[in-house]
């Protein structure tokens, strides 16, 4: 992961992040890939589309990639060098929300080809650990605290509508239940949870998210409009 500009290395490899790389594609597998590119447009068209009011939970998922150059850091130590982060340090950056399985799981880790743009994110928090009990959970260790931070998450679908969320956010591959606050547009009134997990570090060191959605509205949606 890369903060205040600058790249740190774990032992003996470059600590990936969350960039887009590239893939080579046999000819082959133009045709599915064709195929999935079509169901993702309609997986994207249904996203958040059948809100339930009352006892009945709407679940999606979606994915999202944050973008290493929109990062920006404030150390809440100033003695603190380039290149890592300590508990009480903030940030804020940006990304691309995709359809559900767009990102694969693990180190390394890009969009696929193709992969559909279903709006944007923008993300701030607060670290509350440092960078060496992140590192131990890049390196799989599960007695380390499973967030990393206090952050709001703000995504925005291209239609307009957009979801708040707020609480714990997940250290490198954990789960973390967080709270939606609201929406906009077709998430307006929409209360509920999200169960968000850091599924690995892209290839410039950022950490690739999904996001399992299970909401309702509270009022019946006797105020939409």
């Amino acid at each position: 992961m890369k903060w205040n500009k600058a790249s740190f290395r774990m032992p003996g490899r470059v600590v990936l992040t969350c960039a887009l790389g590239f893939s080579v594609l046999l000819c082959g597998a133009g045709a599915a890939r064709f195929a999935l590119a079509g169901q993702q447009q309609d997986d994207a068209e249904r996203v958040g589309a059948d809100i339930r009011s009352g006892d009945d939970l709407t679940t999606f998922v979606v994915d999202i990639k944050a973008d290493k150059a929109s990062n920006e850091q404030n150390n809440a130590n100033p003695a603190q060098g380039p290149g890592t982060f300590s508990r009480g340090d903030t940030w804020v950056d940006n990304g691309t929300i995709y359809p559900n399985g767009s990102i694969p799981e693990g180190l390394g880790k890009e969009p696929i080809p193709g992969a559909r743009k279903l709006g944007s994110y923008v993300q701030r928090g607060v670290f509350t650990i440092g960078l060496d009990e992140y590192m131990l959970a890049v390196g799989g260790a599960k007695s380390v605290s499973p967030h990393m931070a206090f952050a709001t998450e703000l995504l925005s679908f291209n239609d307009g509508s957009t979801i708040l969320l707020d609480g714990l956010w997940p250290n490198a591959n954990f789960t973390i239940e967080r709270v939606v606050l609201g929406g906009t547009g077709r998430f307006r009134e929409a209360s509920g949870t999200a169960f968000e997990t850091n599924i690995g570090e892209a290839t410039d060191g950022f950490c690739n998210l999904r996001l399992k959605f299970k909401i309702r509205k509270t009022s019946n949606g006797k105020h939409d409009r």
